[in-house]
């Protein structure tokens, strides 16, 4: 979301940085050197954090993908902002903490990016969490899933009704593309008499 503070850490960022800048803000990206506008696909705006230099970002997801794609990145938002607890709580699994603008100045967002991110840390990190998910996945599937076990009566009754109609849901397309293709069968037929 575009708001004046976001846009001069944009501008702080990218004259410390010598770097050009493309803002991607409210489903539009606009080149500041060129004020062209137009909307991303999904693929342009993953390029776009995949071939970037630096990310800044306000959201959950641009914090996700650019430790994923291993940028450096800035986070700028605040407290009562979107998504503001679960950057708060990824930023802190990540010790990543110092990724965050809390003052608009030169000197602080210099400091910001004069630290540098040491992804062997992050990956190290990454690699621990997603071998722990495993672990918990396994157990849960050779146990039966025991997190159902805190789910009462009617909790259970949602599931199984759940499940049901996403069964009778199957069926339908099934029947669905059997009668299509019935169809197709004897329009064939038709046209070969």
């Amino acid at each position: 979301d575009g708001d004046l503070e976001k846009y001069r850490i944009i501008d702080e960022v990218s004259q410390i940085s010598e770097i050009s800048t493309k803002n991607v803000i409210k489903d539009a990206y606009t080149s500041i050197e060129n004020n062209i506008e137009s909307i991303p696909s999904l693929e342009e705006w993953l390029a776009m954090i995949f071939g970037a230099e630096y990310v800044i970002t306000d959201s959950f997801h641009g914090v996700c993908l650019s430790i994923i794609f291993q940028k450096q990145f800035l986070v700028v938002y605040k407290n009562n902002t979107r998504g503001a607890t679960r950057i708060a709580n990824i930023l802190k699994l990540f010790h990543l903490e110092n990724r965050l603008v809390t003052e608009i100045t030169r000197k602080s967002i210099e400091q910001i990016m004069k630290n540098s991110i040491d992804y062997n840390d992050v990956n190290d990190q990454l690699d621990k969490l997603r071998n722990d998910s495993k672990v918990w996945l396994n157990q849960e599937l050779r146990n039966g899933a025991t997190w159902r076990k805190n789910f009462s009566e009617v909790d259970m009754l949602n599931i199984k009704l759940l499940e049901m109609q996403s069964k009778l849901n199957n069926q339908d397309l099934l029947i669905k593309k059997l009668e299509g293709k019935l169809f197709f069968d004897e329009m064939q037929k038709q046209c070969l008499r």
